[in-house]
């Protein structure tokens, strides 16, 4: 009797491409000092491999779409950077993205799974997964001082996404940038204004309320690329010089994951020695043999 009673379910979310532009445009925080950037520039365009790294939860590591796969943000925007700004050279994307880990994480895994392959271009993405307070600060500046120090000095970039709710640590992360200098790329300040006023529906870019759609990934990418555009566009900067001081305290600058494979156990006069953890098992069975 109810039957078509009701208004039927709007399914189409995809944007105009009027606004889509408008939130690429929108998405742009700053270029920062691009003087390492237009150096990538000029080697790509040299001829020179590229590498990009990635680093960041799992939007990074590309939840939705398949980690790491060629619909992900980072693959995409790598692609884009090859397609654009390459003569000859190959970009490699190398995605360091981690779901459910936070830039405390993010810090720590930076020497061996980031900077050991010396990348060209750093891109960093936790605004979705730190938290408020002070740690996360910490743990996210040592994280950028830790790539800005890299002794191949890569350029260094900051995506702030966003979640439905609302939830972003882009104003802490955004301070961070803003005392380095950095270029920075926002999600918030794309799309928060538009699903305000109703132009734009959520399931546009996310599939729940945190992770981007294949549609999303792309308009990620897009503004990355928009990013690029405008830095390489603008007169190359004079040289970089990281500030001496850390903004809060560089507590976990250079921090890195130990275990028992990277971390001697020693005693006495320093002389090594193994560690064998038995489990409370095999203990009560070497007990009851020894009796």
């Amino acid at each position: 009797a109810m039957t078509g009673c009701g208004q039927p379910e709007q399914t189409d979310f995809a944007l105009s491409a009027e606004l889509t532009e408008t939130l690429i445009a929108d998405s742009l925080v700053s270029t920062g000092n691009t003087n390492r950037l237009h150096r990538v520039f000029e080697r790509a365009q040299a001829g020179e491999d590229i590498t990009i790294a990635y680093v960041g939860g799992s939007i990074t590591e590309g939840f939705e779409v398949g980690a790491r796969s060629p619909e992900c943000f980072a693959s995409l925007s790598a692609a884009d950077f090859q397609t654009n700004y390459c003569s000859g050279g190959t970009v490699t994307c190398q995605n360091n993205g981690f779901s459910g880990t936070s830039s405390a994480i993010g810090c720590l895994r930076a020497e061996s799974a980031v900077l050991a392959s010396e990348p060209d271009i750093i891109l960093i993405e936790y605004a979705v997964n730190d938290g408020s307070d002070s740690l996360y600060q910490i743990a996210y500046e040592s994280l950028v001082r830790t790539c800005l120090e890299a002794p191949n000095a890569p350029a260094v970039i900051l995506l702030f996404t966003y979640m439905e709710q609302g939830h972003t640590r882009q104003e802490q992360q955004q301070a961070i940038g803003e005392y380095y200098d950095l270029g920075m790329i926002s999600v918030r300040d794309a799309i928060a204004e538009p699903l305000s006023d109703g132009t734009m529906r959520w399931r546009a870019y996310g599939t729940d309320d945190m992770h981007p759609s294949a549609e999303g990934h792309r308009l990620l990418a897009d503004m990355i690329a928009n990013y690029f555009q405008a830095a390489k566009a603008k007169t190359p900067d004079q040289a970089y010089t990281l500030p001496a001081e850390s903004l809060h305290t560089d507590l976990f600058r250079n921090g890195k994951c130990c275990d028992a494979s990277n971390t001697p156990h020693r005693v006495g006069h320093g002389k090594p020695v193994r560690i064998t953890i038995r489990s409370a098992r095999a203990l009560r069975t070497r007990r009851t043999a020894a009796m």
